[in-house]
């Protein structure tokens, strides 16, 4: 008996050993539930978003991608509302159904007299060591159902249509070279040349903007999370995150401009590239990739506010850079603690992209999860 007793206190002083370990590296730790927004709708205006009464995702222009909040599980109403004008009509009046320990992204998607929601799933746990994870999200509400391939090799993503998230892969850390095709063709859409791929980082790619349209159709990529993928090495990752400003989430956008591939890469003396073979019917225009002001003298897309709802933190917003603020405003980017792949093609010089708003409010709606791999979503309601 005496031995039994014995064994069964070992027996429990391992599991308390074990239980100690594995919260250490957060492999059992109960994740908080988070949201964030993303305005994808390429003519809408600047938009204060709601959660609950209260504004949490101040200033949001296209394109935008909102840091994460603590929120709580279960149902929130959501209003997306002219910035700065809480009393007018909102453009979309909704309710997400948040899971509980799990990420979450509501994507405003269409045009502004029409806006919907869409509600995924986020799957930000860790990549094998060496690898990124990335996944697609197709918003562009006029471009057909595409693929995302590596450039001239197989593809990652096959035919994610409007308004549906393809299933997160894992790629090799390092530079990674892709285009979009139109579905089950060559036809390149867009080319995605040099895209920042960081070890233990999950990535999501938003295609956004209008084919043939303005603003032109473009790949916006997102870090979504720095995960602790290899010991010893998240100190050094983390310290990576930390140089980057609150906020500041979009590591890089490319578009398709006069039949140049332009590309912004926030904190990066920008370059330029000849004209692509790629079609594009973009007007001769110059167009403008704008900001929200928040009012201060030297621009800033980081809004504040000083209202929060009860279990919802108050978030700040990533816009699209100016080609004249990229040299005085946004932050530098710290470096990847990996070496790069050798890039395929030379960076270019951004030019900019502009948004042409209309005022016509919509209607409630109630958000639908979208489920990607590694994360199973439920509808919403």
């Amino acid at each position: 008996m005496k031995r039994l007793s014995l064994l069964v206190a070992a027996l429990l002083a391992l599991a308390l050993t074990l239980t100690s370990v594995a919260q250490a590296t957060g492999t059992l730790q109960q994740a908080p539930t988070r949201l964030r927004t993303v305005l994808a709708a390429p003519d809408a205006p600047a938009v204060d978003v709601a959660v609950d009464g209260a504004v949490a995702f101040p200033g949001l222009s296209f394109p935008s991608v909102a840091s994460y909040i603590n929120s709580s599980p279960g149902r929130h109403s959501v209003r997306v509302l002219r910035a700065g004008e809480p009393q007018t009509a909102p453009l979309l009046d909704t309710t997400a159904n948040l899971a509980p320990n799990a990420d979450h992204t509501l994507v405003f998607v269409g045009r502004q007299d029409a806006l919907e929601p869409l509600l995924l799933r986020d799957d930000n746990s860790a990549p094998p060591p060496g690898q990124a994870r990335l996944r697609l999200v197709h918003a562009s509400p006029n471009a057909p159902p595409v693929d995302v391939a590596v450039a001239g090799g197989p593809v990652l993503f096959s035919n994610v249509a409007y308004k549906n998230a393809g299933n997160y892969v894992t790629r090799a850390a390092g530079t990674a070279n892709l285009e979009v095709r139109e579905a089950g063709t060559s036809n390149v859409l867009l080319p995605l040349p040099n895209l920042p791929l960081n070890n233990c980082s999950v990535y999501t790619l938003f295609l956004l903007g209008l084919r043939d349209g303005e603003p032109p159709l473009q790949g916006v990529l997102s870090l979504d999370a720095i995960t602790d993928c290899v010991p010893g090495t998240p100190a050094a990752l983390r310290a990576t995150a930390a140089a980057r400003p609150a906020g500041i989430n979009i590591v890089i956008i490319i578009a398709i401009i006069q039949g140049q591939t332009v590309v912004i890469r926030p904190g990066e003396t920008p370059t330029t590239t000849t004209p692509t073979t790629t079609p594009t019917n973009t007007p001769s225009p110059t167009p403008t990739l704008t900001a929200t002001p928040t009012g201060s003298a030297t621009p800033s897309n980081t809004p504040t506010t000083t209202r929060t709802p009860t279990g919802i933190a108050t978030a700040t917003a990533t816009s699209a850079p100016t080609a004249t603020e990229l040299a005085t405003t946004v932050p530098t980017e710290a470096a990847p603690t990996e070496v790069p792949v050798a890039p395929t093609q030379v960076p270019v010089q951004p030019t900019e992209v502009p948004v042409q708003p209309t005022e016509v409010p919509a209607q409630p709606t109630e958000v639908p999860v979208q489920p990607t791999a590694g994360a199973e979503g439920g509808p919403a309601g």
